[in-house]
């Protein structure tokens, strides 16, 4: 328990990080007017991520059954 605790801490400490990382990135950048703007597009690029994650997943589940996984993401595009 000790461990996952330690293990989940520093999965934290990563994730709030890289968070703050995409913020100080998106506030500089000309196009948003303020703390909404980037926080609308930082939760875009949190949801793509995660879903970019169950993409793999999946296909990784598919060519284990020897199957053709087709990209929902690639669709959308």
């Amino acid at each position: 328990m000790f461990f996952r605790n330690k293990n989940m801490e520093k999965r934290g400490a990563l994730l709030k990080s890289e968070i703050k990382s995409a913020c100080d990135i998106l506030r500089q950048d000309d196009v948003t007017s303020g703390t909404t703007d980037y926080m609308e597009q930082l939760s875009w690029l949190l949801f793509l991520k995660i879903f970019e994650g169950v993409e793999e997943e999946l296909e990784e589940k598919a060519v284990l059954k020897g199957e053709d996984y087709p990209f929902i993401s690639q669709e959308l595009s």
